[in-house]
């Protein structure tokens, strides 16, 4: 890949290198000497006049830390050439620590980035295994009187779908109307709502709707 233009153009390798590693030693050192091979305080001034790097005294010692564009140039130039091995041995290391536990936590083999090939994401187990917005709204319904209740003011249920989307929850409401498990009703009497009410309405054939009631199986 080549390098990126603008402040990142023309860097030395061992800028280079130091941008890769500072990254892979998540963005920042505590003190200039833990950024191993030692970076020429040139080259190193020459990172912070372009902004890729900045630096931060911290008691008695300065820390490194790359900024939001020299966090764009690693992304944009993880292929690019870097000093001989004896410069990269350290990054290479703490590369292969991180692609580890990227592998182990997202359940991806080794050969699929070997291979460079598409990774089609399954379904989480965790994820699949949640209730869906449906059962969550008759569940939080039930809580506030379910069928016994006159109505249920949405303005109440609301709350308590925290987890999902107001979509998710519109999408739940309708669709639950529509398999008769519910009514969604208006409130008329515009001394019987207030600002909440108005906010947590779902507009259902043109009309605000305010409440639900749950009918009875």
């Amino acid at each position: 890949m080549s390098e990126a233009a603008g402040p990142s153009k023309g860097l030395h390798l061992k800028q280079r290198r130091a941008l890769i590693q500072l990254a892979f030693q998540e963005g920042r050192v505590e003190k200039i000497g833990d950024l191993k091979p030692d970076l020429d305080p040139k080259l190193r001034a020459e990172l912070v006049g372009r902004k890729l790097i900045q630096q931060k005294k911290i008691n008695r010692s300065i820390a490194l830390e790359l900024t939001d564009s020299g966090w764009r140039w690693v992304m944009e130039n993880l292929d690019s050439e870097l000093p001989a091995k004896g410069q990269v041995a350290g990054v290479l290391m703490n590369v292969l620590k991180s692609l580890a536990g990227f592998l182990r936590a997202n359940r991806i083999d080794i050969q699929d980035v070997i291979s460079q090939r598409q990774v089609i994401r399954r379904d989480d187990p965790e994820e699949s295994s949640k209730p869906s917005p449906k059962a969550e709204l008759l569940s939080a319904a039930e809580e506030l009187g379910g069928a016994a209740a006159p109505q249920i003011r949405l303005r109440d249920l609301r709350p308590k779908l925290g987890n999902y989307s107001r979509e998710q929850v519109d999408a739940a409401i309708r669709e639950l109307q529509i398999e008769e498990i519910l009514s969604v009703i208006p409130i008329d009497l515009p001394t019987d709502i207030d600002e909440s009410d108005r906010e947590a309405a779902i507009e259902i054939a043109g009309k605000p709707r305010h409440a639900i009631i749950v009918r009875r199986r």
